[in-house]
């Protein structure tokens, strides 16, 4: 093959190769989630009114990109990917709309600076399910849970997870912002609507303030769950 043969099917190859936007059919699809998930939080309010008023501050926003398998949050939003939630039984969306709403008390969207990203999601993974079961909650029995640290810190979780025999072999249902790579390369499908705001400490301080006051305010409200917003209050 010529030099020049070789440079035009190079191009060629390059052209072809950039990732596309979403079809009308997936547009479609986006759309029809948009109205599951709103679904799923109007109901969630009215069954658990404290973690309701948490899910009132995210915005589900369906995507489908394939850099998003699965949910993320920054605290504003919940991106959704949609062929991942048009499988889901209304009982797994309810968990992830409110384990997204908990990561957000938590500050999870955060970087997570030197720590080690799969021991550190784990570790919120675990906080955030057992704040769900306090709340009675059903959580999937694929979720990351060890009850021997029921009650912990994410960071006391993340320092005994140095220690655990397999935590490889344990997956998020979720992903965090740190784990999305945002390249052209590798990516084959870019919604121009997964767009997360950049991390934001006074966001993550405003939701764990919002928390900790509703839930002060909240007769009614189980009291081991305003205890265990106190640590994650801390961090």
């Amino acid at each position: 093959m010529s030099p020049n043969a070789i440079a035009r099917l190079a191009a060629y190859c390059h052209i072809h190769d950039k990732p596309r936007v979403p079809t009308r059919a997936e547009q479609m699809v986006k759309k029809e989630q948009q109205q599951s998930w709103r679904s799923v939080r109007d109901a969630l309010i009215k069954s658990h009114p404290f973690t309701g008023h948490l899910v009132r501050f995210l915005d589900p926003v369906p995507v489908i990109d394939s850099r998003l398998p699965t949910l993320l949050t920054d605290g504003r939003h919940l991106f959704i990917n949609s062929h991942f939630a048009a499988h889901l039984p209304t009982r797994d969306s309810r968990f992830l709309l409110a384990h997204a709403a908990y990561h957000c008390i938590g500050g999870h969207f955060l970087p997570v600076g030197e720590k080690d990203i799969h021991r550190w999601n784990l570790a919120c993974d675990h906080a955030v399910n057992y704040l769900a079961i306090l709340e009675r909650i059903d959580i999937p029995p694929e979720a990351v849970l060890y009850p021997s640290q029921a009650g912990c810190s994410p960071l006391a979780v993340y320092e005994w997870l140095a220690r655990h025999p397999c935590p490889t072999h344990d997956r998020p249902l979720d992903i965090h912002q740190q784990d999305v790579v945002d390249t052209n390369r590798t990516a084959t499908v870019i919604d121009p609507d997964f767009s997360p705001l950049p991390p934001s400490a006074s966001r993550a301080h405003a939701w764990c303030e919002m928390a900790l006051e509703h839930a002060e305010q909240r007769q009614r409200i189980n009291s081991n769950v305003r205890n265990y917003l106190a640590v994650l209050a801390k961090k």
